[in-house]
């Protein structure tokens, strides 16, 4: 099977549409000898930084000498970064000839009468597969949707379950409620493994401590009372900007993941590196410092061109947003910053645009491509003119980024932010107008 099969293969699959529950997941790796019982995982389930915390954890480990596997989506920029092992991407190769296995497995699946697995189920078995093949010492595995009913909760083997913060997002599917929402994402706590929890809200943080009480699993939650924060940035050597902070006992740590709620995340995963440590994993302080600071995440409050600075964000629900606007506050008070902003029709986008809007000299509007999702920008910037003056939709984001290099001045930031799905078009677009 060529890759050009292989994607079209997948993109049929796409059609299956989300079906949620574990009994078609189950079926598939059944036929597929079951990789995941071959493997051990660090599970992670949430609202926003799970992508983060992923890549903190897993760059710890690789740190610490362990050939570490990486599952996480939504991709930015290569269709091929939803697995890695060790930051590379599985290689295409490998990619087709699982597609060509998978797809053999899903038509005697079909003959029986068995629904046919949904995208993500495939990509999931895929990643499982490769983990298994390439003898991954620990596989980082996070949740697509929710925890519960998502295709990642068939694992067993758990070292260690993480919850980073919760709220409400995807209210149509995984509920109307904080505590409805907090407990489908809880449920990927069993089998006794610990739960390292982020920064909650009371009442999400009450139903983890219930869920953990009810299963028998031990609870291990940050400590914001025990985090330093220094005000000023420092720069690596490569002039990459660094949040330099203490938590605990460990002192003089540094992320280049520089959104203020980034500390928050890298706390979370020193937890979680303590935890693994005391349950039979090697790692140390100095492994937990080099890994956090060598820990990349892309589209994450990511600088990605200067003189103009220009940051993208793939915030997509108000806790998104609200994280955003704290980092800007926090760090370009008294800059001028213009805005690129795209969504997708089926989130919580006028609260949004409420909430962010203010902080613009002028915002841009696009239309995320090639997603059925997707809102048009001309109907996002009719909201955002409730509460911003000086708002124009373009055509696509090449037009959006080239008349925002156009309005900004060396000193000013431009932030591109909305969904993940349109960020690696827009990393390009500013790539090609940078230094025009």
């Amino acid at each position: 099977m060529t890759y050009e099969e292989a994607k079209d293969y997948l993109s049929e699959i796409s059609h299956s549409g989300m079906v949620f529950g574990l009994e078609t997941m189950q079926q598939l790796l059944a036929r597929l000898d079951n990789p995941q019982e071959k493997l051990q995982f660090v599970h992670i389930a949430g609202t926003n930084g799970k992508g983060s915390t992923l890549a903190f954890i897993s760059t710890i480990l690789q740190c610490a000498g362990y050939t570490v596997g990486r599952y996480a989506s939504p991709r930015v920029f290569e269709y091929e970064e939803f697995v890695q092992i060790n930051g590379n991407n599985i290689e295409r190769e490998a990619l087709c000839r699982y597609v060509k296995q998978i797809k053999t497995v899903i038509a005697s699946m079909e003959e029986e009468g068995l629904a046919r697995p949904t995208l993500f189920e495939v990509e999931t078995a895929i990643g499982f597969l490769y983990f298994v093949e390439m003898e991954c010492d620990v596989v980082v595995l996070e949740c697509g949707l929710g925890g519960r009913d998502d295709a990642t909760n068939v694992v067993e083997n758990v070292l260690c379950n993480v919850l980073t913060p919760i709220g409400l997002d995807h209210t149509g599917i995984l509920g109307d409620t904080l505590e409805e929402i907090t407990e489908a994402k809880a449920g990927i706590i069993k089998n006794r493994a610990p739960v390292c929890v982020g920064r909650q809200q009371k009442r999400a943080r009450l139903v983890i401590e219930k869920v953990c009480g009810r299963v028998g699993c031990p609870l291990l939650l940050t400590d914001d009372s025990r985090l330093r924060i220094y005000d000023e940035l420092e720069y690596a050597q490569d002039g990459a900007p660094m949040i330099h902070f203490d938590y605990k006992y460990f002192t003089d740590l540094k992320i280049r993941l520089i959104g203020r709620y980034q500390v928050d995340n890298a706390c979370l995963a020193i937890e979680a590196a303590k935890v693994l440590d005391d349950w039979g994993l090697t790692v140390t302080t100095e492994h937990i410092k080099e890994g956090l600071e060598k820990a990349v995440w892309h589209g994450r409050f990511d600088t990605i061109s200067k003189d103009p600075q220009v940051i993208i964000d793939g915030a997509h629900n108000p806790h998104g947003m609200k994280q955003l606007k704290q980092s800007l506050e926090y760090y370009f008070s008294g800059k001028r910053i213009f805005g690129i902003m795209g969504v997708l029709a089926d989130k919580a986008y006028d609260e949004e645009c409420e909430m962010i809007a203010p902080l613009f000299e002028k915002m841009f509007t696009i239309t995320p491509p090639a997603n059925p999702r997707a809102l048009e920008a001309e109907k996002l910037a009719q909201v955002l003119k409730n509460y911003h003056s000086d708002v124009t939709a373009c055509e696509d984001i090449e037009t959006a980024v080239k008349a925002a290099f156009a309005k900004a001045k060396k000193d000013d930031v431009i932030v591109i932010f909305g969904s993940l799905s349109y960020i690696g078009e827009a990393g390009r677009a500013v790539r090609k107008n940078a230094g025009k």
